[in-house]
C-alpha cells in the first residue's frame, strides 16, 4: 500500500461511520461540553477578579 491509501482509507472509515452511526441523541456533544466549561470558568475568574472570593 503507498502512504497515501494509509491515510485515506481510515478517513473514509471514519466517514461513513459516522455517516451510518451518528451522534447518539441522547449524549451532548463535547463541544458543549467545552463550551459550558469555558463559561463556567469564565464567570468564576471575572468573580475572582472582582474580589469575591478574596480571604
Amino acid at each position: 500500500m503507498t502512504s497515501e491509501l494509509l491515510i485515506i482509507i481510515p478517513l473514509l472509515i471514519g466517514f461513513l461511520l459516522d455517516t451510518i452511526l451518528g451522534d447518539p441523541l441522547w449524549l451532548p456533544h463535547p463541544i458543549r461540553l467545552f463550551g459550558n466549561l469555558i463559561s463556567y470558568v469564565t464567570c468564576f475568574s471575572s468573580s475572582f477578579k472582582k474580589g469575591y472570593f478574596l480571604l
